[in-house]
């Protein structure tokens, strides 16, 4: 990359640091004082985050109904990738919303890196704006100051996309481990994200870079995949004695457009 062109990405990701810093430390905490409900951050990852900061486990406290559950009990509502970062992020810096913010910045900017990378692969130009409509994409400007898991899940996203096309260029094995991994980190963000895996997975043994040794690679990856997976799934196993390597949310997501709320605010 010429040196024209890396003061050109620079003053992009500059841009877009700037466009999520008015929103996320300017508008954003008006914003919530105005309207509670809309921008309050009720996905639970906060509330698991701060049980295992404290030493409860991945827990949830007791929901409205279910006193018997006691004041905090295990929980397979959420994937454990967020939670588990928050929960460090809070050992770190303390229950912080500008600690949250620039962490939630530094994913959607390194996302962007990698988006920009995919793009370039066209022309620069092509770069540029895969770089912009990501990273002033309005709902991840709205997302990146809360505690919610899209901005993590989008890091990871591109980045086995970015390591897959890596691959495809060079049959690497280096390449075909970080995709995995990648997209591994994607299944324990959102377990939803695995209607894509499936077809990331036949292009890349599909590909020409897999030729001859596609049973190796295939053996290779889904190894270094599960074992990503396993302490999510024991773990599981041992709080409900069933195999789950998603969530009890999963049909929530699975139904989107296809539920009718009765009650939306409640």
């Amino acid at each position: 990359m010429t040196r024209t062109r890396r003061t050109q990405v620079f003053w992009m990701m500059a841009c877009i640091a700037a466009v999520h810093g008015l929103f996320g430390l300017g508008l954003y905490p008006r914003l919530r004082s105005l309207t509670p409900f809309f921008l309050q951050d009720r996905d639970f990852y906060a509330d698991i985050a701060a049980n295992l900061a404290a030493g409860r486990g991945y827990s949830l406290g007791p929901e409205v109904g279910n006193p018997d559950l006691g004041p905090h009990h295990p929980t397979l509502r959420r994937m454990p990738a967020y939670p588990l970062l928050l929960a460090g992020l809070d050992r770190l810096a303390g229950p912080s919303p500008a600690a949250l913010f620039l962490l939630q910045l530094g994913l959607v900017l390194a996302a962007c890196a990698w988006i920009y990378r995919i793009g370039a692969r066209v022309d620069h130009p092509t770069g540029l704006l895969a770089m912009l409509l990501l990273g002033a994409y309005p709902q991840i400007i709205v997302y990146a100051p809360r505690a919610y898991s899209e901005t993590l899940l989008v890091f990871f996203v591109c980045g086995t996309l970015y390591a897959t096309l890596r691959f495809l260029e060079d049959g690497r094995w280096g390449h075909l481990a970080a995709a995995a991994a990648l997209a591994g980190g994607a299944w324990l963000t959102r377990s939803t994200v695995g209607l894509w895996l499936v077809p990331v997975a036949v292009l890349l043994l599909r590909s020409d870079a897999a030729r001859g040794r596609r049973l190796k690679l295939a053996l290779a990856a889904a190894g270094l995949f599960a074992l990503l997976l396993a302490p999510w799934v024991v773990r599981n196993w041992r709080a409900s004695d069933s195999f789950v390597p998603g969530t009890t949310w999963n049909t929530r997501s699975a139904l989107a457009g296809l539920r009718v709320m009765t009650q939306p605010l409640g």
